[in-house]
């Protein structure tokens, strides 16, 4: 008797200490049939670190094999790094990923980098695309992009972003970017996030970038100037966002605003004219 109950609250426990709101499998196969498979997921109670009781094991200290291998390792908007070669460290390598839930928040959840070993090219991703019908998730996409290219190709040739609702399976020819590790892995890097219909692409108001305006000098250290391209067009609100999308609260003073307290990245200023028509920039803020 006791050991069936003993066996019955370990259930129990398991059950529990491994449950989430949400989960969902990618799969992944390389031109040779070499397959992985990662898992994301949500959850109320989950947070954006190492959740044991979510099953998250970090396998940072495991060094990349001489197969095909996918990781979902942390990208942090805070060391954003534009080039094609990122390098640096991360503070965790998982298998699964299960982010806290905050579907109504402006940056829920962040992008997640997806590091893939020793592929050999195309890369097929798939994924279930009904799951991504729920409100909390239509915007969730995967990309070879840079999220700092999301809105505007920077390189050339990327490939993205495909939102997962729309698709069940798509190939990456390679992937845009690679990661250095501080060990020397050398990596391609996909990026994916879950998002909802009130975050991330759709956070930044979808103006048009109709050639009105322009922001000069861009990039930028500091200081923008905003100049109306039109003479009879008048500037009459600006709103400046985040890659985020989350908006930054600068004041525009005259026809500049001022960045100079702003961390390097990229921003979007969207521009108001009189007669009520909304336009977008991005500008590049650089130290």
């Amino acid at each position: 008797m006791k050991h069936t109950t003993l066996l019955l609250l370990t259930i129990i426990f398991v059950q529990f200490s491994y449950g989430q709101e949400f989960s969902f499998q990618m799969f992944l196969e390389d031109a040779t049939g070499q397959k992985d498979t990662l898992v994301f997921g949500y959850d109320a109670n989950a947070s954006d670190s190492i959740d044991a009781s979510f099953g998250e094991n970090d396998i940072s200290n495991v060094p990349f094999g001489d197969t095909f291998e996918a990781r979902i390792i942390r990208f942090d908007y805070d060391d954003v790094d534009f080039d094609l070669f990122m390098t640096g460290s991360s503070s965790f390598h998982l298998k699964k990923q299960i982010k806290a839930k905050a579907c109504t928040e402006e940056e829920f959840p962040l992008v997640s980098a997806v590091h893939l070993s020793n592929a050999q090219y195309p890369v097929m991703v798939s994924w279930e695309s009904n799951l991504f019908d729920d409100a909390c998730l239509k915007q969730s996409l995967i990309t070879d992009w840079h999220p700092g290219g999301w809105f505007d190709a920077v390189f050339g040739g990327e490939q993205g972003p495909f939102y997962m609702r729309d698709h069940d399976t798509v190939e990456f020819s390679e992937t845009t970017h690679k990661f250095i590790s501080e060990s020397n892995d050398t990596t391609g890097v996909l990026f994916f996030t879950m998002a909802s219909v009130n975050n991330i692409i759709s956070s930044v108001p979808d103006a048009k970038t109709v050639e009105w305006f322009d922001v000069y000098p861009n990039p930028t250290s500091g200081l923008v100037y905003i100049e109306s391209m039109k003479s009879e067009k008048e500037i009459n609100h600006t709103v400046l966002y985040n890659l985020a999308g989350k908006k930054i609260n600068i004041r525009r003073n005259n026809n500049s605003l001022n960045l100079n307290a702003l961390p390097e990245g990229i921003y979007f200023i969207v521009v108001e004219f009189e007669d009520g028509i909304t336009l977008k920039k991005r500008i590049l803020k650089q130290e």
